[in-house]
């Protein structure tokens, strides 16, 4: 030490300041004011952390409650750390800081525990929610049932007192139907779609006939109640032919030669008389005027269907004869006569010539091949040119339907 310093020092031992109460007042003030800084300070750190572990354990509950199946684990690894956190802290504070760290943590373990109890009630309550929802889907579905069953059988009820007309099970299309509705409310038939065809009055008769195959249900007015199957409507064979629009005269004979398809049983018609039962037929017209020809089908079901078509002959089958021949002229086909249809057809016939003057015959022949050249068979000479007889001939294997004689006038030009 050197001298200085022992100069320094011994004027020091012998310096005493004076007494001032009012110094120690204004040390005291600092150091409390000081003091009270550092625990609010310390307050409002725990106020912090206490916000902080409250909002992390409702926000923790809440996960948990929609997430029941997450584990715990991360819970634990950050109370530790937080917890080891405050413990570094703690053993930085003072001891009067440590003791309201104390307070505060034991205020923070009194507040968790009652967020802890609010959010074990809220999760209480929302299961306790969920199951009351259970329970009232289960007991709304059991409503709807009880409620579904109780109309079912109001719907038996009123049906026991739906008095159903009576009619067939089963009809064809276009069929007559002869219903009688003894209800007092209207009743309508309704297709298969739930659309109504037909209504049928309060205590009425009714007659009518549906177009359309299918299965029909009574429906009544006054309950809206659909009743079980009325009857059923078959569907009609299809009906239809092919027929050419002229006669054709190539075998002598005026035919039409008509067809169908159909698997149906079939009867051919020409003017209300029954001719035929087969898939093909050649029908002969001899009659002049309108003839009308129809198919008549019938199916399994018993339904049946017609249709019809005319066709027309301008005058009456003569065999085909013309009026007048000219000897002399060089055409066999005019310089003789006899009916064309007899050199066309196979039947065997007779053919005469009559004079009107005195009703002798004067020619007579068997043989198309043979006609009349005008010759006067009993004087054996060419008769008068413009004179006019009678011919007749007799067929004696005649078509069906078909007459066996005919008669005409031919002149000599």
């Amino acid at each position: 030490m050197n001298k200085f310093e022992e100069n320094f020092k011994q004027s020091l031992e012998n310096f005493e300041v004076s007494y001032d109460p009012k110094a120690w007042e204004k040390l005291s003030t600092k150091l409390d004011l000081k003091e009270k800084k550092s625990n609010q300070k310390s307050i409002n750190r725990f106020n912090n952390f206490l916000f902080i572990g409250a909002t992390t354990l409702i926000l923790t509950g809440i996960y948990f409650m929609y997430n029941p199946k997450s584990t715990a684990s991360p819970k634990t690894t950050k109370k530790t750390a937080v917890s080891e956190n405050k413990s570094s802290l703690e053993l930085r504070k003072p001891s009067n800081e440590i003791e309201i760290r104390k307070n505060s943590s034991n205020t923070i373990n009194t507040t968790n525990n009652k967020k802890k109890q609010t959010i074990n009630k809220e999760i209480n309550v929302t299961s306790n929610q969920k199951n009351q929802f259970k329970n009232d889907k289960k007991e709304s579905i059991y409503n709807e049932i009880s409620t579904e069953t109780n109309t079912q059988k109001t719907a038996f009820t009123q049906n026991k007192e739906f008095e159903i007309p009576k009619t067939k099970s089963t009809y064809c299309e276009n069929e007559p139907i002869f219903v009688i509705n003894n209800n007092n409310f209207n009743l309508y038939i309704v297709n298969e779609k739930g659309r109504k065809i037909y209504k049928l009055p309060a205590k009425s008769t009714h007659k009518y006939a549906i177009k359309e195959a299918g299965v029909y249900q009574w429906l009544s007015e006054e309950n809206s109640i659909r009743n079980h199957k009325a009857f059923e409507v078959q569907e009609n064979p299809n009906a239809n032919f092919t027929m050419p629009n002229e006669l054709d005269f190539t075998e002598g004979i005026p035919k039409i030669n008509c067809s169908t398809s159909s698997n149906a049983s079939i009867q051919w018609i020409i003017n209300n008389k029954p001719i035929s039962i087969n898939k093909e037929i050649s029908i002969s017209i001899f009659s002049k005027g309108t003839s009308t020809i129809s198919l008549k089908l019938e199916n399994n079901e018993g339904c049946k269907s017609i249709i019809s078509k005319t066709i027309e002959l301008e005058e009456n089958y003569n065999l085909l004869a013309v009026t007048g021949f000219e000897p002399s002229h060089y055409d066999n086909k005019r310089n003789s006569f006899i009916p064309y249809a007899l050199t066309i057809r196979t039947t065997p016939f007779k053919m005469v010539i009559i004079d009107p003057k005195n009703n002798k015959i004067i020619f007579e022949t068997s043989d198309s091949s043979k006609p009349w050249d005008g010759i006067d068979q009993t004087t054996n000479e060419m008769v008068p040119e413009n004179s006019t007889y009678i011919w007749k001939v007799t067929l004696f294997k005649p078509e069906k339907n078909e007459k066996s004689e005919y008669i005409g006038k031919i002149t000599r030009i």
